[in-house]
């Protein structure tokens, strides 16, 4: 299995599902991960709206944007609008699915980190005499409950099959390994309960409902979340363009737990039920079993798996008898963006570096570190259009040239990102020192930092990110970003500022007086865009 719904991964622990019925087994994802089934209804875990902030100090004249130049040291940061942006997800190669069912490939989109050294894993110990090591790729029943391995590394990695649900892995440095024991046929009714060790030496991950990772946590595109089972999972779906099992396109469903462990229950319906109601439909089940995978790297498990409750009866699925080889998937493409029509003649079209006021409307912020490639068109009051094609990075927008942290904006239009873009209510502090944005949709990447908490606000959830940044403000000292980013993308609607900015604040992420603050389009190293219509509710 990979990462994100395979991503390449080097190990991890999970309960893998697979639908329809089961083709020739093919080889799993790059990955390992330990995942249990579950069904409740899901909860989202929320945070109460902060009230407005008191309004600060802000500067009398606009102010030109400028961006710093070197590139970001911080991963796990999404680009920022004035600073270099990272590399667009698609680059990073992704695992296959788990077990008997070929694992899919980590999605295109989703950015791969490099496997972080760990310590070495711990072997389990010898079997016992009446264990039976396998080596070669299979399934079967064994000592009352069926197994099944892949590799594609034959000669580094085993399972180690015992009496019941018990079952023992070790691999090393393979290319792919998944292997686990459960049941030829998955249950939506089924829970699940396990318990053992889980070492990894390199990262991992599960497919479906991951509870454990090694050194890289599975993403793709966010749906929501779920509470089951004691924690909160975040569920995510991919969409990927290499050939299933069957030949066909397919999807990747995940449930990720915010809070490792290497034992516990799994109720396979909680699931099922949250990725429904996300528009995540699952059909006739395959094959469903509690897995290890390690994709890239090192590591051992000894797992124990029983069933808690039994499946409701279901018509009869075949289950597979031999494992096919499962081809890698190739990043995934994103469709050409739309080019918004030609301005009318009483607009202004800017190319250069700049802000302003024209044609008696809001405020307006352009800045490229490539001229030539992006431009902004301005229409009367808060309307503008953005064009890039193939840039490093540029911002442009509508809005004000100094900030409020009572400001409500509202926004409407359209966003057409090809590759790397956000959409967001952007802004500097007066002294530089901080870069904040209210994103509300994005490209092919979702931005990301240092987890801080949640805040409810105009219909959703944000999650809040803090990234300290190392390269130089446009004051030329160090900065940092402050993210508030929507769980469900739009183009059009209402902003409540002061909701953010007192979020931020109960996680010591302050403002002081207040800089620059536009409905901001933004693009990084990619193609685009938008039009959009920007105005004040609330001053």
């Amino acid at each position: 299995m990979t990462p994100i719904n395979p991503f390449t991964i080097t190990a991890a622990l999970l309960l893998a599902i697979a639908t329809v019925a089961t083709p020739a087994l093919a080889a799993p994802a790059q990955c390992t991960s330990l995942a249990t089934v579950t069904v409740t209804v899901p909860t989202t875990v929320t945070v109460t709206v902060p009230a407005p902030v008191a309004p600060t100090a802000t500067p009398t004249s606009a102010t030109t944007i400028a961006k710093p130049t070197s590139a970001v040291t911080i991963p796990t940061s999404a680009p920022a609008a004035t600073i270099p942006k990272s590399t667009p997800a698609a680059t990073i190669p992704t695992s296959a699915p788990a077990v008997t069912i070929p694992p899919s490939v980590p999605s295109a989109t989703i950015p791969k980190s490099t496997p972080a050294v760990t310590s070495t894993p711990t072997a389990p110990a010898a079997p016992p005499a009446q264990w039976k090591t396998i080596t070669k790729n299979g399934v079967g029943t064994d000592s009352g409950m069926w197994y099944s391995l892949w590799t594609d590394s034959p000669g580094h990695a085993s399972l180690i099959v015992g009496p019941d649900g018990q079952y023992k892995t070790t691999w090393n440095e393979v290319g792919d390994v998944v292997a686990g024991k459960g049941w030829p046929t998955g249950s939506f009714t089924r829970v699940v309960g396990y318990s053992g060790t889980f070492s990894p030496q390199g990262s991992g991950f599960p497919y479906a409902i991951s509870d454990n990772w090694g050194n890289y946590r599975p993403t793709g595109e966010f749906r929501g979340t779920l509470f089951s089972d004691g924690d909160t999972y975040d569920i995510y779906q991919v969409f990927r363009k290499d050939a299933s099992p069957s030949g066909g396109k397919f999807q990747n469903y995940m449930s990720v737990r915010r809070t490792k462990r290497s034992s516990g229950t799994i109720t396979f319906a909680n699931h099922v039920q949250a990725w429904a109601s996300h528009g995540m439909p699952l059909g006739p089940l395959g094959v469903q079993f509690l897995a290890t995978e390690g994709y890239k790297s090192s590591g051992s498990s000894s797992i124990n798996v029983w069933e808690v409750t039994a499946p409701a009866p279901v018509s009869p699925i075949v289950s597979p008898t031999s494992v096919a080889t499962i081809p890698k998937s190739t990043p995934v493409a994103t469709s050409t963006p739309t080019t918004p029509a030609a301005p009318p003649a009483q607009w202004k079209t800017i190319s250069k570096n700049g802000s302003g006021y024209e044609l008696g409307g809001l405020w307006y912020s352009f800045w490229a570190d490539v001229p030539g490639h992006s431009s902004i068109s301005i229409g009367p009051d808060g309307q503008y259009t953005t064009s890039w094609n193939s840039v490093s990075n540029f911002v442009a927008g509508k809005g004000w040239p100094t900030g409020s942290p009572t400001r409500v904006v509202e926004y409407s239009g359209t966003f057409s990102p090809q590759g790397n873009g956000y959409l967001s209510v952007y802004g500097w502090a007066k002294d530089w020192s901080v870069e904040y944005y209210i994103t509300d949709n994005w490209g092919n990447y979702r931005p990301t930092g240092e987890f801080r908490g949640t805040v409810d606000s105009d219909g959703d959830t944000y999650d809040i990110y803090q990234v300290f940044r190392q390269d130089p403000s446009p004051a030329g000292g160090k900065f940092q970003q402050y993210w508030s980013v929507r769980r469900n993308r739009r183009s059009a609607g209402t902003i409540t500022i002061g909701n953010h900015f007192k979020a931020w604040a109960s996680h010591g992420m302050n403002l002081g007086a207040l800089g620059v603050q536009f409905v901001a389009t933004e693009g990084y190293k990619s193609s685009g865009s938008s039009s959009i219509t920007v105005r004040e509710v609330h001053a």
